[in-house]
């Protein structure tokens, strides 16, 4: 444990003394303007600038708890790391769930690897959902209902409840930033499977 960053209102005291006992820098972050997330992100960003520090990718372990409200700023937060250029565009933010794997897709072709506990799986899901502006043309292969240069935006199309076609990668061509979604709990559930097989 390298960093442990926030504004601390909910934190244990058992918590905390744990994470300096590990020797983790505490760094609080007073403004109530953003999130935890957001400002987490800026202090990683730092941190890794500092210690010259290559990231090719970000991984968020997160749970909305069912909140609405957390959701959208979870996802707000995707599009200011980039729009306010918190980090490197090359960088991807990932939102990794219980039960979901969601990132923010910029301008651009897309070629996502699909596992095959997804392919297989009745319960797979997957979504595209046009969150702060209108994509103009977005066309898709290796969905059960693909895109032909439609337009999305919300009060028009947006799509979710998607899944995949069997396919081993989904392509995604997209004019706009969009944000992509899909289910993980077959995976969770097939590796579970070979772990009970194991013992």
């Amino acid at each position: 444990m390298d960093i442990v960053s926030g504004d601390f209102d909910s934190i244990t005291d058992r918590s905390m003394q744990k994470a300096k006992e590990q020797g983790a820098s505490i760094i609080n972050t007073h403004d109530q303007d953003e999130t935890d997330f957001t400002k987490s992100v800026r202090v990683l960003s730092k941190y890794c600038a500092s210690k010259k520090i290559k990231l090719k990718s970000i991984f968020v372990i997160c749970q909305s708890s069912g909140r609405i409200d957390q959701i959208m700023a979870n996802v707000d937060t995707l599009f200011k790391c980039f729009k306010l250029e918190i980090v490197d565009p090359q960088i991807a933010v990932h939102l990794f769930s219980h039960d979901s794997f969601t990132w923010l897709l910029q301008s651009g072709r897309h070629k996502i690897c699909i596992p095959d506990s997804l392919k297989m799986s009745k319960n797979a899901w997957c979504g595209l959902i046009p969150v702060g502006e209108t994509c103009s043309c977005i066309t898709t292969t290796g969905l059960k209902w693909n895109l032909n240069k439609n337009a999305m935006a919300f009060g028009s199309l947006i799509s979710t409840s998607n899944t995949f076609d069997g396919s081993d990668f989904v392509t995604i061509d997209n004019e706009s930033p969009l944000l992509w979604c899909m289910g993980i709990l077959p995976i969770f559930h097939d590796i579970c499977g070979t772990l009970d097989e194991e013992q």
